[in-house]
């Protein structure tokens, strides 16, 4: 799954930004800290254990290619219309853990 992500952001959330997860986090991208970030944010928005998630490529730029063990394709697409913020002037929503996850 490709996000792009915003750094060192004022407001932490995850948006929908024309069929792309945005995840927007508080951490700036120094020592992992912005990775490490995003991971806990995507593990919280659907709800699983950060453990699985890793980052296959990007990890160091701004858009990542994550791998999540046990999603499917299909599933996060689901899961990515669900959030319904794809108006990115609007900015980042903020999402309980599992809201947008389908059941």
């Amino acid at each position: 799954m490709t996000v792009k992500v915003k750094p060192g952001s004022r407001t932490a959330g995850i948006s929908n930004l024309e069929g792309l997860l945005v995840v927007a986090v508080r951490q700036r991208a120094v020592d992992g800290a912005a990775n490490a970030a995003v991971v806990a944010a995507v593990a919280g928005w659907l709800a699983i254990a950060p453990s699985r998630i890793s980052i296959e490529r990007g990890a160091r730029g701004r858009t990542k290619r994550l791998a999540i063990d046990g999603l499917d394709e299909p599933t996060f697409a689901t899961a990515l219309a669900n959030t319904t913020v794809s108006d990115a002037a609007r900015g980042p929503v903020r999402l309980s853990a599992g809201r947008n996850f389908p059941k």
